[in-house]
């Protein structure tokens, strides 16, 4: 059968690695002849593969999260419109709820459809729900399942039969990424370049690569991308202290000419195929936070394997990712150039791939999806919200589904659901990496460093003041742990008569006076005491631990103790101060 026009189903599809695949694939299609029409979200409007003059129609609508019935009808209506107006031959998707789409307009209309699985979509679904509903209802039936990697092709074995599993690896267009780019640049910027989505995927090696940049002695960063945690990628660098260490370029889509404007590159997945085949030095960033290294000759087949990602590659510490920056020159530019024009470059290989994609476009008969999206609408008021979250779409419509299947399925579906309720049971990657990212640019303390001592016993009068010396510290966070043993001869006392005050560093200056992030301190409207701690003194002595967490880069440089609404004659003996600071 020959297959004539292709709606391509799009969510979420900004500038990056997925639109660069689809402008490809896009090319090809229509290069087949093959009519493509595009469906996506807003997103879709900022991709070059959206602006092609040659594609026939790009119909934008609101797609939103298609996880509750009413959303899934409304896309479900978009994606069938499409096809009956166009009288389109099959649906090509790229997200996993766009995948439960295409799956129940393919049943409906009798039109095959195919997708992709890429790394992100395949590992952070909102609920591990989804899991089982796309490998029970949606990837047995579809006429191909793609992947970009090997190792991503093995693990999606576990959940898409291998009679339809297909890898086609990434590619580059060496036509653009060329060396021949950096004639038209004048002088290079000592800086180097990320170039990267700033989201969930992405952080933790952004955050890694900056702190190893930064004490490495690299001049600065530059950043060409955008995402959902920009803000949260400022806070660390203001905490840090180094905000202005690191440039936002936001989005870009001249990175073709961009990597020859500085000295090299860091990235992962396609970043580190276009700065090879632009000939540029390129770093790996892990995607757990972790630094891999360098793209080099003899390395090349074995990132290759995770899609130039290193998941399955140690970490580097620090000392040797500086080994690694003072042999940059070392590297054979040229012979990764080659590797990459033999094997990854898009130059008639799309073409080829997307041949083989026409081959097996055959429909596949999946009576179950439809039962299930009837059901779903039936039911759409009591499922309420989410599907993947909804006991009456677990327990019942599934369920109900699964005992028409053969006896093992029910029981294999009965023992999913047990784990469902220990939600300890799943995790989404990358999360635990987001909550403890830090950009540490000092060594840190070492734990229980004590920074000040005095056994000196010392009657209150008029106050005491304790200075501290710059002390070794965290810059992205520590705590400081005062000790106070003191005690109070009156011995009737109802109300706090000492008070500890905490003064940090230039806190006369503009800087001084902004509000710190600590914990463990109250803050008193009074200038002359700032942060405080009220002293519950006894008449007997007593030693009192006050922990005061600091989560940015302060340091406190003063602790004054003074008498706090002390009866007119009462003496306060203060036996011992200390204070530790600790990472």
């Amino acid at each position: 059968m020959k297959h004539s026009s292709v709606l391509i189903v799009c969510l979420n599809s900004s500038i990056g690695g997925v639109s660069t695949r689809m402008e490809g694939e896009v090319n090809a299609f229509i290069d087949k002849g093959v009519d493509v029409y595009l469906l996506g979200d807003e997103r879709v409007k900022e991709c070059s593969y959206a602006t092609n003059p040659r594609v026939k129609q790009v119909k934008i609508a609101d797609l939103g999260e298609c996880n509750t019935v009413d959303k899934i009808i409304e896309a479900l209506n978009h994606v069938e419109s499409m096809i009956l107006e166009n009288n389109i031959s099959f649906i090509y998707s790229h997200h996993p709820d766009m995948y439960f789409i295409s799956a129940i307009a393919s049943q409906r209309l009798k039109v095959p459809f195919m997708i992709t699985l890429h790394g992100i979509g395949f590992h952070l679904f909102n609920n591990p729900f989804q899991h089982f509903i796309l490998r029970n209802f949606v990837y047995p039936y579809a006429s191909l399942v793609t992947c970009m990697s090997p190792a991503l092709t093995t693990i999606s074995q576990i959940y898409a039969p291998e009679t339809n599993l297909r890898l086609y690896h990434n590619l580059v267009n060496t036509e653009r990424f060329n060396p021949i780019n950096a004639n038209n640049v004048d002088d290079v910027d000592n800086r180097w370049l990320i170039v990267s989505r700033i989201d969930a995927e992405k952080f933790p090696g952004l955050v890694k690569f900056i702190e190893y940049a930064y004490r490495a002695g690299i001049p600065g960063v530059v950043i060409a991308g955008d995402g959902g945690l920009v803000d949260k990628l400022k806070q660390l660098l203001s905490e840090a202290g180094i905000v202005d260490y690191v440039t936002f370029l936001g989005a870009r889509k001249d990175i073709h000419k961009l990597v020859h404007n500085y000295s090299a590159v860091a990235g992962v997945d396609r970043v580190v195929l276009e700065a090879g085949s632009s000939m540029k030095p390129v770093c790996i960033l892990g995607y757990n936070g972790g630094i891999k290294g360098f793209l080099k000759a003899d390395n090349f087949k074995r990132l290759a394997y995770t899609n130039f990602c290193g998941r399955d590659l140690p970490d580097l510490d620090l000392n040797d990712f500086v080994t690694e920056v003072n042999k940059v020159h070392e590297i054979d530019l040229v012979e990764i150039r080659s590797m990459i024009e033999k094997d990854y470059s898009e130059t008639d290989k799309w073409t080829e791939n997307v041949g083989e994609y026409l081959t097996y476009m055959e429909f596949k008969e999946n009576k179950d999806i439809q039962v299930l999206y009837d059901l779903m609408c039936f039911y759409n008021k009591p499922i309420e919200g989410q599907i993947y979250t909804s006991p009456v779409f677990k327990k019942y419509i599934v369920k109900d589904i699964m005992l028409r299947k053969e006896k093992n399925l029910t029981t294999e579906y009965q023992e999913f659901l047990g784990l469902l309720e220990n939600s300890g049971s799943f995790v989404k990657p990358h999360s635990y990496a987001i909550r403890d990212s830090r950009i540490k640019v000092a060594d840190s303390v070492n734990e229980g460093e004590l920074i000040f001592s005095s056994e000196e016993g010392v009657y209150l009068n008029d106050g005491v003041n304790v200075e501290l010396e710059s002390y070794l510290k965290a810059n992205y966070g520590h705590k400081v742990r005062i000790k106070i043993r003191a005690m109070t001869h009156d011995k009737d006392h109802e109300i706090n008569p000492m008070i500890m005050s905490v003064l940090f560093k230039n806190h006369d200056s503009d800087q001084g006076a902004k509000k710190h992030n600590v914990e463990g301190l109250s803050v008193s409207a009074n200038e002359n005491i700032g942060y405080f701690k009220y002293v519950p003194l006894k008449n007997f002595m007593w030693e009192f631990s006050f922990d005061v967490l600091i989560k940015d880069s302060s340091e406190i440089e003063e602790i004054r103790l003074k008498k706090w609404q002390a009866k007119e004659f009462e003496e306060i003996f203060i036996e011992k101060i200390e204070v530790q600071v600790f990472n």
